[in-house]
């Protein structure tokens, strides 16, 4: 993977960065329809928190209309990363509203479930601190082909472009899996960011890095159709993630219970901590970077 150029591209261990950018792209995902639909576009991004849980914005899972994306048998829809795309289900819905709390309470966040058995990948790590400024980040964009670019790469196809099996895509402007965020401050609609090129539709949905703290603080929400700047949805909005955001017909294997925000956050640390073992095999883990 190419370290990206800028002022950040100078800073501490050069290849430790780029191991940091790599781990982000490696944990983020396409969210699109179920596994075996032909020419199916890209809906969104997504980005792997926990072992076969992926968190993104809840109107990714929803049409332009309002109405909830069609989807397979039971619910199912598809998550592409690492070359694949594996079965899913929405589990919880943040954006539903609560009949206790005021529409300020809502957040445009939801978990998805990877059907069981989910396949090992790598998780993001989370911050458990509020952001305030943004000076060295990026965000992330998931790629609508299971076979798509690796992180770093050019994906050379926009969203919503692709071609079923055997065709040819038609000719579309590159598409970068991440971008460099210029500027970013936090006001009462969540993570205001800019960057020097257009966001890319797809984004929604997909990880806000802040390379300075190592971690991912936002969760991508929009961007203006006139200019650069774009807005995120801080992750430690996911603490009001509670049992009344479980989604009908998501209970069984995918409740995490009566507190799922703790249960959830358990699951994000200890696969964190796992990787850090003595003697351990394999690449750099994010605590590394």
């Amino acid at each position: 993977m190419a370290t990206p150029e800028g002022p950040a591209a100078g800073r501490g261990d050069r290849a430790r960065y780029a191991q940091l950018l790599d781990l982000a792209g490696r944990t983020t995902v396409a969210l699109r329809a179920a596994p075996g639909v032909p020419d199916a576009p890209l809906w969104g991004s997504g980005v792997l928190i926990a072992p076969g849980w992926v968190l993104t914005c809840a109107h990714v899972l929803t049409a332009s209309d309002g109405r909830r994306r069609a989807t397979g048998p039971d619910g199912e829809f598809g998550v592409a990363f690492g070359g694949r795309v594996t079965p899913a289900r929405l589990a919880y819905d943040l954006s539903r509203p609560d009949p206790q709390a005021g529409p300020a309470a809502r957040a445009d966040l939801a978990l998805v479930r990877l059907r069981d058995p989910a396949p090992a990948h790598p998780c993001a790590w989370l911050s458990d601190q509020p952001a305030t400024l943004l000076e060295d980040a990026y965000i992330f964009r998931g790629h609508e082909q299971s076979g798509g670019s690796r992180p770093g790469e050019r994906d050379i196809r926009e969203s919503g472009t692709g071609c079923g099996a055997g065709g040819t895509p038609p000719p579309a402007a590159p598409v970068d899996p991440f971008i460099a965020v210029r500027f970013g401050a936090r006001d009462a609609r969540g993570l205001q960011f800019g960057s020097d090129v257009r966001v890319a539709p797809g984004a929604s949905g997909g990880p806000l890095l802040d390379c300075d703290r190592g971690e991912v603080v936002g969760i991508v929400k929009g961007r203006h159709q006139q200019d650069h700047v774009g807005l995120a949805v801080p992750v430690t909005a996911l603490r009001g993630l509670g049992p009344e955001h479980l989604v009908e017909g998501a209970a069984g294997a995918e409740d995490l219970g009566p507190d799922p925000y703790h249960a959830l956050t358990g699951l994000h640390d200890c696969w964190h901590w796992a990787g850090q073992e003595l003697g351990r095999a394999g690449g750099p883990t994010w605590f590394d970077a």
